[in-house]
């Protein structure tokens, strides 16, 4: 059986909302260790230790130069790699569309991931909170639903409640159609 690796950066725990750290990226490669040894071998010489680290490999001049190589080596074998950059405010988008909306209609018989629907229907959701509501009203509502998810009690679902329902007692005026 073959082996897939993966790995992240800009991993901030549950703080989705760190604003040094807008992103999280996801790599996945299917090389064998043995090849992906060889590939930092030749790419970092001098590297000690079990893991790169990138605040270590950019630091200096050196580390960006063996990262360039790195860079040749991985693009010399695209089939073999794959990265995803996520921001992290349409990831707890996703963890609402999951956690509350799936199970609800899940419980009244609805498959839906079937056809790709939750994806949609989470992007569409993500396209709201980005570009249809005020910005300060789309963070206190993805807030407070990431404060529940990291400690999920009765009040904080209640408050999360709350922020949804002051959105949509207060709706934003609708964009001319041009």
């Amino acid at each position: 059986m073959q082996k897939v690796y993966f790995d992240e950066s800009g991993q901030t725990g549950t703080n989705l909302f760190d604003p040094i750290q807008l992103f999280f990226a996801l790599a996945s490669t299917d090389l064998s260790e043995r090849e992906s040894a060889d590939i930092i071998a030749r790419s970092f010489p001098g590297q000690q230790g079990p893991e790169l680290k990138s605040a270590n490999v950019f630091r200096r001049p050196t580390g960006r130069r063996n990262f360039l190589n790195f860079a040749k080596e991985v693009g010399a074998r695209p089939n073999s790699f794959c990265a995803a950059k996520i921001s992290k405010r349409y990831v707890v988008v996703s963890k609402i569309v999951d956690q509350l909306v799936e199970p609800m209609l899940r419980d009244a018989g609805y498959d839906f991931y079937k056809d790709g629907y939750a994806i949609r229907f989470a992007n569409s959701v993500g396209y709201v909170f980005e570009q249809l509501l005020p910005r300060e009203d789309a963070d206190r509502v993805l807030s407070s639903y990431n404060e529940f998810a990291r400690a999920p009690t009765a009040p904080l679902i209640r408050a999360f409640r709350s922020e949804i329902g002051l959105v949509l007692a207060n709706p934003p005026p609708a964009r001319k159609r041009s």
